[in-house]
């Protein structure tokens, strides 16, 4: 069963990557993957939240900040760990398959 699994890994990684090419989303989504990109939208829901809502808006900051926390927490200390995640085929030698914006820059 594994060895089927990191077949379909690879065989959709494959896909994905050239099939489903797309060179808008080449030059959006680097753009979209980093963290600072999205801070003026927190910025704006937490300035609406607490406009409109007020106490209630303060309330869902704090407990919306404490799921997002705890969900990272979790993922990143108990469950990746003990899962054991198989290396993803980007990491191995898949080279001639995969697409990446560093030969096109």
């Amino acid at each position: 069963m594994p060895d089927f699994l990191q077949h379909l890994d690879r065989h959709l990684f494959y896909v994905i990557n050239h099939d489903w090419a797309n060179p808008f989303f080449d030059a959006v989504l680097p753009v979209m993957r980093n963290a600072r990109f999205w801070i003026p939208l927190y910025v704006f829901i937490i300035g609406f939240s607490l406009w409109r809502y007020r106490k209630q808006g303060a309330v869902l900051i704090l407990f919306l900040a404490l799921a997002v926390g705890f969900a990272d927490f979790t993922s990143a200390s108990m469950i990746k760990p003990a899962v054991h995640p198989l290396p993803r085929p980007l990491h191995q030698r898949v080279s001639h398959q995969s697409r990446t914006l560093r030969n096109r820059l």
